[in-house]
């Protein structure tokens, strides 16, 4: 694990697969898997030239090296699996985790990389 405030730890298991398809990984955190898909490096366009003026102009970006996405949202299941408790309202395992502040997904984030 990388980047743990000074003398913290974090009990979580992580075994990485590769994805079926060969575009992504599949990836498990205390049993619970996932799939992380690669976004490959290069150049695209994004913008608009119609309707939506605050995505005015068309501009190019670059992408200078491959990442890794999840392909859906942080489920229950896995937010539980990472941090050891559900906060949703909704509850369902296969549900996007919901009533989390910006602090709680960084340290989600920190204890899943």
């Amino acid at each position: 694990m990388t980047n743990l405030p000074q003398g913290e730890s974090y009990d979580v298991e992580i075994n990485v697969k590769q994805h079926p398809s060969a575009y992504g990984e599949v990836i498990t955190v205390n049993g619970v898997s996932f799939n992380m898909i690669r976004v490959k490096a290069g150049i695209f366009q994004m913008g608009s030239t119609t309707e939506f003026d605050n995505e005015k102009p068309v501009h190019s970006v670059t992408l200078t090296n491959v990442y890794f996405i999840g392909e859906t949202e942080v489920t229950q299941e896995l937010w539980e699996a990472v941090m050891g408790s559900n906060p949703s309202k909704f509850i369902g395992s296969k549900h996007p985790v919901e009533c989390v502040s910006w602090n709680d997904c960084q340290t989600f984030i920190t204890k899943l990389n």
